[in-house]
């Protein structure tokens, strides 16, 4: 008697499904990371335009230069491209636009001496990624 030992197509079959099924669950692992990482790559920049621009203002901020401001009792006023530490207030970096908007109101402690400053930075076709950063400064 011949006692030869192999495999069976099925368990060939079986091994095959089982490696493609670990294969396919990696790549999709990989994909996703991917995605995450290009996202946090835009939120990064958007951070840093954000802040960019906070630090323009600030070094901007004069009392000539806020009383020059016409701020509304209520609500918000865009501040116009002389304001802004980018050409229209756009920048593309990576294959990405990033739009920068800044907004100015009143303190919410009613101070006379202070505006809020709110940068908003935007970067998708529907503007539902951004970031927002709000820094308070003195108008003296």
């Amino acid at each position: 008697m011949n006692k030869q030992r192999g495999f069976l197509l099925i368990e060939v079959l079986i091994a095959v499904v089982i490696i493609t099924i670990a294969v396919t669950a990696a790549a999709s692992l990989l994909m996703q990371s991917v995605k995450s990482n290009i996202s946090a790559g835009k939120y990064t920049v958007a951070a840093s335009l954000a802040q960019k621009q906070l630090e323009y203002l600030k070094s901007r901020s004069t009392a000539v230069a806020w009383n020059q401001l016409t701020i509304p009792e209520t609500g918000e006023v865009k501040l116009g491209a002389d304001w802004q530490s980018e050409a229209n207030n756009t920048v593309l970096l990576n294959n990405t636009t990033y739009t920068l908007a800044s907004l100015a109101s009143k303190c919410p402690e009613d101070s006379a001496d202070l505006v809020q400053i709110r940068v908003v930075v935007a970067w998708s076709r529907n503007s539902d990624d951004n970031i927002e950063m709000t820094a308070v400064f003195s108008k003296r």
